[in-house]
């Protein structure tokens, strides 16, 4: 499970870093709500 919300928050951090801001923060969410899921 820990490697999993790594790699969630690697996914998080690299959305942020292509500046999209609040939209990316709402993507970063969804994924990370999905790799919870999965």
């Amino acid at each position: 499970m820990a490697k999993r919300k790594i790699r969630a928050a690697i996914a998080a951090l690299a959305l942020e870093s292509l500046s999209l801001r609040s939209h990316s923060m709402k993507v970063a969410v969804c994924l990370i709500s999905t790799m919870g899921r999965l």
